[in-house]
C-alpha cells in the first residue's frame, strides 16, 4: 500500500473505532487482529497490559470505555505512515485534566 492508502485506512478505522462499528472494523483490520493496550483494573496506577484478539474484543473494550469515559478528548493528533505501518500519536485531554496539572502523557499506536 501507499502512504497516502494507509491514511486513507487509517482515516477509515478511527471513524468506525469512535462509532464502535464492528462492520466497518471488520472491512479494515486483519482476520488475526491483536489489540495490545496498557491496562489496568480499576483503582490500580501502574497498567500491566492485557492483548485481545479479534472485532468483537474490541468492540467490546470500546463501549467499555464509552461507557466510562464519556468525557475523553484528544488532541494533537499526528499519524505517519512508515513503511507498512501507521504511528498514531495524540493526547488524552479530558483524562488529564481529572488526574490533575502534573499529568502528562501521549499515545502511540502503531497499526
Amino acid at each position: 500500500m501507499t502512504d497516502a492508502q494507509l491514511l486513507e485506512l487509517m482515516a477509515r478505522y478511527r471513524l468506525a473505532y469512535g462509532a464502535a462499528d464492528e462492520k466497518t472494523l471488520a472491512a479494515v483490520v486483519s482476520d488475526d487482529f491483536q489489540w495490545h493496550m496498557h491496562y489496568s483494573d480499576a483503582g490500580e496506577m501502574n497498567a500491566t497490559g492485557k492483548i485481545l484478539f479479534g472485532v468483537e474484543a474490541m468492540v467490546q473494550e470500546i463501549r467499555r470505555r464509552q461507557a466510562s469515559w464519556r468525557n475523553l478528548k484528544y488532541e494533537n493528533l499526528v499519524e505517519r505512515a512508515a513503511g507498512d505501518f501507521i504511528l498514531q500519536c495524540s493526547r488524552p485531554v479530558e483524562l488529564m485534566r481529572r488526574i490533575g496539572p502534573s499529568m502528562s502523557m501521549w499515545w502511540m499506536c502503531i497499526a
